[in-house]
């Protein structure tokens, strides 16, 4: 979901964190792997079923799990787990940004990379990096940079504007 909505809201976007294709790869070899164990430690298949379920929902879990962004005339709200909301009065900049999910993050998700905080997600290559007046930043993945970065530049020099009358 990305654009204009009735809420208030001057950009929105829903991102998956994991690519299905990957998740079920874990899943395989994760079953992979136990089922290894069952035969080398010579266990019973129904004494590991428990186990067996639980890394098939922890496996689903990333593929289910998005990063969620919205943009009001107020504030940037990004939501994964929980939500962070960053009043636009405390951004001092923002900059579109190319980024590895592997190699500057180690991943998708809520990740702490070599550049710093990010909140990744699949299938995005560009992200927005968030600059904060405290010197803190840190990056959203988007699959629409453009338009992310128009909307937000647009209501800060709003705001600008209207702090100087």
């Amino acid at each position: 979901m990305r654009g204009r909505s009735s809420g208030g809201e001057l950009y929105s976007e829903s991102l998956t964190i994991m690519p299905i294709v990957l998740t079920l790869v874990s899943m395989a070899l994760s079953i992979a792997v136990f089922a290894v164990v069952m035969i080398v430690m010579d266990i019973s298949m129904t004494s590991m079923i428990p186990f067996i379920l639980l890394i098939l929902v922890l496996s689903l879990l990333p593929a289910l799990l998005k990063i969620n962004i919205r943009l009001t005339h107020e504030s940037l709200f990004i939501r994964m787990f929980k939500g962070r909301t960053i009043p636009l009065r405390d951004i001092a900049s923002v900059e579109v940004e190319d980024y590895s999910a592997l190699k500057d993050y180690g991943g998708w998700g809520y990740r702490v990379g070599k550049k710093g905080v990010g909140y990744i997600a699949a299938g995005a290559e560009k992200g927005m990096r968030i600059n904060l007046k405290d010197g803190k930043s840190f990056l959203v993945s988007t699959k629409n940079p453009l338009e992310f970065e128009s909307a937000i530049k647009l209501v800060l020099r709003t705001n600008q504007d209207k702090a100087q009358l």
